[in-house]
């Protein structure tokens, strides 16, 4: 059995490079795009308006394994990625972005968390 995209129609449908979050997964699916010219795109269809639909699944045309993305809403982090169809797995997760100059509450008295370069 295969686990090309294109056998998996029930994933989702396409996600044309025109189509935009408006969030940081946007620029990560550009520049996967750049790097793997033919790559493919598609976003989970869900049949219920409250399901989540941040979900989006990457092949190269010629390659059965997929990568499965997961976003928060708008295509913000955290991000979780994930290899499909492969006997090698791995993820990733990304941190909570934290605002550059927290309230004085979340850091020490008076004084902002520091800001890594």
């Amino acid at each position: 059995m295969t686990d090309r995209m294109s056998d998996q129609r029930s994933l989702g449908r396409e996600w044309d490079p025109t189509e935009l979050t408006g969030g940081p997964v946007d620029h990560i699916l550009r520049d996967a795009r750049r790097a793997l010219p033919g790559l493919r795109v598609q976003r989970l269809t869900v049949t219920h308006p409250g399901d989540d639909d941040n979900v989006y699944f990457l092949a190269a045309a010629s390659d059965e394994e997929r990568v499965q993305i997961d976003s928060g809403q708008h295509g913000r982090p955290p991000f979780f990625v994930e290899s499909i169809g492969s006997s090698r797995a791995s993820a990733a997760r990304t941190p909570p972005i934290r605002p550059r100059h927290a309230p004085p509450s979340v850091g020490s008295p008076g004084r902002p968390l520091p800001v890594r370069p």
